[in-house]
């Protein structure tokens, strides 16, 4: 860290943030706060905490309700006072009707009925089928089917990917459902490794500013992966497509994938139909064998999200996840999606007979003919390291929950929730804006799970440029944000982690009480009028 003569006092561990991981800095940010929140009685704030503070409870009240349907079920072949035995399929809609009768005010079995109707009617499932899966899967009482979704709870989930997300023709995808996107990130890049797709220091793109835990995961020991980064300022500050410049590194054929948050996280801009069609151009002309690894999870908050796989489906791994739009984290539920017709199983196709041998080695134990596995086969395998195939995937009862969020969305005809989720983050957003005294800038290609502040521009507007200039000759932003933390309890966090010089820092409007946004503000611009007045009146920096 660079100091001057007229730098102020810092507190000890900002001398060693540039050597912290993302991590251990945000770790060590949570510790100021606390320590601050014991100190005076002040309550700890996360504000760069991604976690939502709202549930979706409708289907958490239908996965209740069918649990103890489910469990009456069993109790009526029950081998013994308190072992329960397994469910009956024949005529079980039929005595779901029955307890639904006998249950008028359980709002949750209404939610379940209407599942059960939309299913026959869309899909047309057989009820005492789709109910016996349901029910099967809520009581856990058989193992999953070795990575796969239950065959009717499949059908829902890629009719809620394709409606929602844009993701493509439901009957042209195979899903992998897993642990959360971040776990599929993992699972992504060790086949690719393992199928002989990636190799020792090959390049690897990331587009636009990625959450620094998401570089971590595919750093494997040895491999020496170059990272190259496809970002540029004109695209962060003005809400613009991406320079033509920058797209043009992807032309790089020694560039073998593509790992981008779509619509991307940070500064969680939409890629607008320019970039779109740029970046679609590049693969099909210049970079045809390119990988893109596409965590589509903030899709629900941007209006009208076309997900990248449906404009490039052969070269398109996408990934899902159900924790931010539903308050769901603990569930720990995702998918990976890849299209039948894939560029992927070509390029293993075409892999040298003698490397093709040795990987196919790998998967004999398991198939009698493994030079014929899908490259979606070969990753459910590697999630377990082949072998365990058959723990791959999700439970079943984090299937049926899965299949019940899922429902709620294809069944708001209206999108009501989605607007109530959107609006609870805009009228914190407002909060936020007014207490430092900004004008909101509503971007119509930007998502609304966290405002990004730009603090060198706010402060340029609030003091003027040359005190403005003054404070960041003296402090880092990082300086800012530690003293934050320590003074105040409330945790910022700058946009790229601990690594870009910039003086940008997120809110998540996901995570705290409405009120607080308006405190976080207030007790920013409190500081920083303190070190404003300190600035001023230090005979030493003038």
């Amino acid at each position: 860290m660079n100091t001057t003569k007229c730098r102020q006092s810092q507190l000890p561990i900002e001398k060693a943030y540039e050597e912290m991981d993302f991590i251990e800095y945000k770790n060590k940010l949570i510790e100021f706060a606390k320590e601050n929140a014991n100190r005076s009685a002040s309550v700890y704030l996360n504000t760069g905490k991604g976690n939502p503070n709202w549930t979706e409870n409708d289907s958490r009240e239908a996965f209740f309700s069918l649990g103890k349907f489910a469990l009456e079920e069993s109790k009526r072949t029950a081998l013994t006072s308190n072992l329960g035995g397994t469910i009956v399929r024949n005529h079980l809609y039929d005595r779901f009707i029955r307890y639904f009768d006998e249950h008028p005010q359980d709002k949750g079995l209404h939610f379940v009925m209407n599942m059960l109707c939309y299913g026959e009617e869309v899909f047309g499932f057989d009820k005492d089928e789709w109910l016996f899966e349901l029910t099967g899967g809520i009581m856990a009482d058989n193992y999953p089917q070795d990575g796969h979704l239950g065959s009717h709870i499949e059908q829902l989930i890629k009719a809620y990917l394709n409606a929602k997300l844009g993701l493509g023709s439901k009957n042209e995808l195979d899903i992998f459902a897993i642990e959360g996107a971040t776990m599929g990130i993992g699972y992504i890049f060790h086949s690719l490794l393992s199928n002989g797709i990636l190799k020792k220091k090959d390049k690897i793109a990331v587009m636009t500013s990625i959450y620094g835990a998401h570089l971590k995961m595919p750093v494997f020991p040895d491999m020496e992966f170059e990272f190259i980064q496809i970002y540029d300022e004109q695209h962060q500050k003005n809400h613009a497509a991406l320079s033509e410049e920058s797209l043009k590194k992807l032309e790089d054929t020694e560039i073998k994938a593509l790992f981008m948050i779509y619509p991307s996280n940070h500064p969680m801009v939409y890629f607008d139909e320019t970039t779109t069609i740029r970046l679609k151009t590049i693969i099909e002309e210049k970079n045809p064998n390119l990988i893109v690894i596409s965590d589509e999870v903030y899709a629900p908050f941007l209006e009208g999200h076309v997900s990248f796989s449906s404009q490039c489906s052969k070269n398109t791994i996408g990934l899902y996840s159900f924790s931010k739009f539903f308050g769901a984290p603990g569930w720990r539920l995702g998918t990976i999606s890849l299209a039948k017709d894939n560029v992927i199983d070509k390029l293993i196709e075409r892999l040298p007979k003698q490397e093709k041998a040795q990987i196919d080695a790998r998967y004999a134990n398991v198939s009698r003919t493994p030079e014929t596995l899908t490259f979606m086969e070969r990753l459910i395998l590697d999630s377990r390291l082949v072998a365990m195939k058959y723990t791959a995937g999700l439970s079943t009862p984090q299937q049926v929950q899965m299949a019940l969020f899922a429902m709620k969305a294809l069944m708001d005809e209206q999108d009501q929730y989605r607007k109530d989720v959107l609006n609870i983050c805009m009228r914190r957003k407002k909060l936020l804006f007014k207490s430092l005294g900004l004008r909101e800038k509503n971007v119509k290609t930007q998502t609304q799970y966290y405002a990004f502040l730009d603090l060198r521009q706010w402060m340029r507007d609030i003091y003027g440029e040359q005190l403005a200039r003054k404070i960041q000759e003296n402090y880092h932003l990082e300086d800012i944000i530690y003293n934050l933390a320590a003074r105040t309890s409330f945790i910022l966090l700058n946009e790229e982690g601990v690594k870009e010089d910039n003086w940008i820092v997120k809110v998540s409007l996901a995570h705290l009480p409405d009120e607080q946004y308006a405190l976080m503000g207030r007790s920013l611009k409190k500081m920083m009028d303190q070190i404003v007045n300190s600035l001023e009146k230090s005979t030493n920096c003038r």
